[in-house]
């Protein structure tokens, strides 16, 4: 699918039998899309911990259509600690797809044993993404990364 996003949106449509619309991927993705096909293709058993994609079902009121993009960047490092990132198309913003989408692949990553927290970066001026990090249990580091975002984590209880 990854690969099919980069070089052939029409075949996206068919693999996920949902319209993909104009303007996708969102955010910060397209720059990211060349590496998250080329860890696929290097290592394909990292499937599940690099990108997926958040499909609106359809119900009379809204059209099925691909809307959110989320992922990590890798399977969990050997101090248990996996990335998470998400982008929801801008005209979907504020109905929860991110919340929603992120909570998901956070119980994901918990229900794997090897996982002791999930991290985000996020930029200080992005005050949705930290709101939907702060409804998830996430907390700022209070350390930021290189290209100035803020560090957010999330521990897994018990």
């Amino acid at each position: 699918m990854a690969r099919a996003e980069l070089s052939d949106p029409q075949r996206l449509e068919e693999l996920l039998s949902a319209p993909v619309p104009a303007g996708w991927p969102p955010g910060q993705m397209h720059d990211a899309l060349p590496w998250f096909v080329a860890q696929l293709t290097a290592h394909p058993e990292k499937c599940g911990w690099l990108v997926w994609y958040g499909v609106l079902r359809g119900d009379g009121r809204v059209a099925r259509a691909l809307a959110v993009s989320v992922g990590f960047r890798g399977p969990p490092g050997p101090d248990g600690r996996v990335e998470i990132g998400y982008s929801v198309m801008p005209e979907l913003r504020g109905h929860g797809l991110a919340t929603e989408a992120a909570a998901c692949l956070v119980e994901w990553a918990f229900g794997t044993p090897e996982v002791r927290a999930v991290v985000a970066h996020v930029s200080p001026d992005n005050p949705a993404s930290r709101a939907v990090l702060h409804k998830l249990g996430f907390r700022p580091t209070g350390a930021t990364d290189d290209e100035g975002n803020l560090r957010y984590r999330l521990a897994r209880r018990g």
